[in-house]
């Protein structure tokens, strides 16, 4: 006769403040003047890519990346009270930078000096460093594992039985983040930023785990 099984779903989670913000800036420029369109959009880019190298220079940044500005023609149709018009040819130009900070001190006055600059969107997000992840992912596995044992024990008590043994486990889990109190800004917004307060990066884990009673 074969043993009883118990299946059981076993969760573990643990917040941490995050360690590192990821600013992406992104720029973009519309007008019906292909150069200036084009060089407008260069001077910022390359205005704010010298800035985040800088950052890196000084360890507030730990990395950072751009794309090549790139500009594209398209149609603009009118419609409502401008139905009618004929279509006109313009010209859209835009880039992004990416700047992974961990001084967020330093990070909060960028992203104020960038409140003013027209034509700029901003969004930031929060992350843990790939250690400090890893680190934490192994913990919590292990507690949700340990969680679902618990339950089992319970429900195998319930029954009158006891000594169990795990048999497989299905683990799913990873990691939520999210955005800080002042995470997103609009292109040329008049809203200072002066405290930036992120919300915790929650790390969590889910097992499906299944015992075999050694002791029906």
């Amino acid at each position: 006769m074969s043993k009883p099984t118990f299946t059981v779903t076993g969760r573990a989670e643990r917040a941490l403040p995050p360690e590192r913000s990821i600013v992406i800036v992104s720029i973009a420029i519309d007008g019906v003047d292909r150069t200036l369109v084009s060089r407008l959009a260069a001077d910022i880019h390359n205005r704010l890519v010298s800035a985040a190298t800088a950052y890196r220079r000084t360890n507030a940044a730990t990395w950072h990346a751009a794309s090549a500005p790139s500009t594209h023609t398209y149609l603009k149709h009118f419609y409502g009270d401008e139905a009618g018009r004929e279509p006109e040819q313009r010209f859209s130009a835009w880039s992004t930078i990416t700047v992974k900070f961990q001084d967020f001190e330093v990070m909060a006055d960028w992203l104020a000096d960038l409140g003013a600059e027209e034509s700029v969107n901003v969004h930031v997000s929060w992350a843990l460093t790939v250690a400090t992840r890893h680190a934490i992912e192994a913990e919590i596995r292990g507690k949700a594992v340990a969680n679902a044992r618990v339950l089992a024990e319970q429900y195998a008590a319930g029954d009158g039985l006891s000594g169990l043994q795990l048999v497989s486990v299905d683990a799913t889990g990873g990691s939520r983040s999210f955005d800080g109190a002042i995470a997103t800004r609009a292109a040329g917004s008049a809203q200072p930023v002066s405290v930036i307060i992120p919300n915790d990066i929650t790390v969590s884990a889910n097992v499906t785990a299944v015992f075999k009673v050694t002791n029906p």
